[in-house]
């Protein structure tokens, strides 16, 4: 018989409470303006957007293989397979998300990373490579695994009402944002949470560090977020 952990009410929990967050972008003017911004825009926002997705499997790849066996680590494994498609290359995320930006402005000629993001990039890197374990896992699983779904939903929703996306929208390979605004991703944040749960519930020692990466995530996320919408 399974025995459910009773909710662990710590600081932690009221720092990833995602509802609030989800707010705070909504009315946070870097986001609104996706609905007024040109197709060239938006285009160069998403090709910025492709590198978070690119890495995003690699950086949960070095932080589980600094992981021992636990549920936590099995759990992240199972979304690194399903980033990657699950066995087949074509529905990988990374492959979805280049469908997208394909199919959203055919025409679009791609820029390349913009330095701020790189600098950003190999910051967040090294601090997955370096820091505490569990400072990295705040920081690219409770963090970036979860924080990602709520910048998405934000900015889709924007999206929605941007008149260019209006007019091609049957274009448009939306398969990655329906994955990613959708319940799949909710669930993965409530598996998370489960799981980080029973970890802390083993040693509340470690909820500090789990704290320090995951408000490195949340800071990573609004560098990220004026990178994109910067357009000078």
């Amino acid at each position: 018989m399974t025995t459910l952990l009773t909710p662990v009410k710590t600081d932690f929990w009221t720092l990833t409470d995602q509802s609030k967050l989800g707010l705070d972008l909504k009315a946070d003017p870097r986001i609104k303006k996706i609905s007024d911004l040109s197709h060239v825009d938006l285009s160069q926002l998403f090709e910025q957007y492709s590198f978070i997705v690119e890495h995003h499997a690699n950086h949960l790849a070095i932080i589980i293989s600094r992981m021992t066996e636990s549920s936590l680590k099995s759990l992240f494994a199972d979304i690194i397979y399903e980033e990657l498609g699950n066995g087949n290359v074509q529905n990988s995320h990374f492959t979805l998300f280049k469908k997208f930006l394909n199919t959203f402005n055919p025409e679009y000629k791609p820029n390349g990373i913009k330095q701020e993001l790189t600098r950003e990039l190999d910051k967040y890197q090294e601090m997955i490579n370096k820091e505490n374990l569990y400072f990295a896992i705040g920081l690219g699983g409770a963090g970036t695994e979860c924080i990602c779904q709520v910048y998405l939903s934000a900015m889709y929703e924007q999206m929605l009402k941007n008149p260019y996306v209006i007019k091609h929208h049957s274009d448009i390979h939306w398969k990655f944002w329906r994955i990613h605004t959708g319940p799949v991703d909710l669930e993965h944040q409530q598996a998370i949470k489960e799981a980080l749960k029973e970890e802390i519930f083993r040693n509340k020692y470690i909820e500090p560090e789990l704290i320090r990466g995951y408000q490195s995530s949340l800071t990573f996320w609004d560098n990220f977020l004026s990178i994109l919408t910067d357009f000078k």
